[in-house]
């Protein structure tokens, strides 16, 4: 059995972290997303709100201005842990997607 780990979320970019350089010299951009929706769990409407830290691994121009604070996005990536067991999710597609 393959196990898989595939995110699709959608949400507002709150914070991004200076560009920096892995040293391996790969280019990392840093950001936070804000996600909030609504669902049905078990006939029960339930309120999701979470913070999610992003990176992106030799990250494109094009990237960077797609995550700008405050951008409405939809990322599509893996979730991993960090050295301080923290969830980040490691993007590989971003869409802008227009507020209404």
């Amino acid at each position: 059995m393959e196990l898989c780990n595939t995110v699709v979320i959608s949400g507002v970019v709150k914070k991004i972290y200076p560009i920096h350089y892995s040293p391996f010299g790969v280019c990392v951009h840093r950001f936070v997303l804000e996600h909030k929706s609504e669902l049905m769990d078990n006939n029960v409407r339930r309120q999701v709100n979470l913070s999610l830290f992003c990176l992106i691994l030799d990250v494109k121009e094009s990237q960077i201005r797609q995550t700008t604070e405050g951008s409405l996005v939809k990322l599509k990536g893996y979730l991993s842990q960090n050295m301080k067991a923290q969830i980040v999710m490691h993007v590989a597609l971003v869409e802008n997607l227009k507020k209404e």
